[in-house]
């Protein structure tokens, strides 16, 4: 099959389904020797139908076939028979990967971005490694408990590092659950350009929460925010050609990483605060 979603690797001649920096981040968490073993595994994942579960089963569906028509509409693949069969097949097994949680808005954007550059195979196992390694079952759980987690880690960040945007979010009522829901949500796949999607896979696995701050603390201080009071919101969500720009900046942004871990260590899911001994 011919690679027909990202130009990485163009200049190869041969057929290829997958581009070489999805096999590099499969390398990161699993054996490359077992990938047809883990091929396996997803095609069984893909005909799951259980029979006490149809109820449940449909809603996934339902929601998946709807969502399906917002995820990437302007990027040809999405729009075409193949790329929506590919990715309607494995938001299911994602679904059913974890069925405490099911698919959840959001997913769809991220499972897509790493289809962008993979066959389905590769792209679940990539997604499964991003799942397990930032623990993003806590984000998408019913009441959302890891969502709470991370925007207050956001806005404590934003108040030390960033003062003057803090108090302007402040004076204009700009709460942060209005713009980073979304981005956590997809992990910024809603907002990053796809094409540019690939330059943030490797930092995410390797360094965890600790870059998707970085990067949100660097998109945040170089957003161009001329207006107050409502359209401050517009504003700052709209310059997502802004992003492109961030990702070398996150990279030499300093935090603290025994700060960021004691933080996310201290979370307390059911008083949704830090408990810091």
């Amino acid at each position: 099959m011919n690679r027909k979603q990202c130009k990485c690797d163009e200049n190869l001649k041969k057929d290829f389904e997958n581009c070489s920096q999805s096999i590099e981040w499969l390398k990161i968490h699993y054996d490359i020797k077992k990938l047809d073993n883990m091929r396996n595994d997803y095609q069984q994942l893909c005909k799951i139908e259980i029979a006490d579960q149809q109820q449940w089963i449909t809603k996934q569906r339902k929601q998946i076939e709807r969502d399906l028509m917002r995820t990437f509409p302007n990027e040809p693949f999405f729009q075409q028979k193949e790329g929506k069969e590919a990715l309607q097949r494995l938001l299911y097994t994602i679904a059913i990967y974890d069925m405490g949680v099911g698919y959840v808005q959001g997913m769809n954007f991220l499972a897509g971005a790493l289809l962008f550059h993979s066959e389905e195979c590769v792209a679940f196992w990539n997604y499964v490694t991003l799942y397990e390694r930032l623990q993003l079952r806590d984000i998408y759980l019913e009441n959302l408990p890891g969502l709470s987690k991370h925007i207050q880690i956001v806005q404590l960040l934003c108040m030390s590092q960033q003062r003057k945007l803090y108090d302007l979010f402040l004076k204009n009522n700009v709460q942060f659950e209005n713009f980073c829901i979304p981005w956590f949500l997809s992990m910024l796949a809603m907002v990053i350009p796809i094409r540019s999607y690939n330059l943030v896979m490797k930092p995410m696995i390797l360094n965890r929460w600790l870059f998707i701050y970085k990067l949100i603390l660097s998109y945040l201080q170089n957003c161009e925010l001329n207006c107050e009071g409502p359209e401050l919101l517009m504003e700052l969500t709209s310059q997502t050609h802004k992003w492109n720009q961030c990702i070398p900046l996150a990279n030499n942004l300093n935090l603290d990483k025994k700060f960021i871990d004691l933080m996310l260590e201290s979370f307390d899911q059911d008083k949704q605060t830090f408990l810091i001994k």
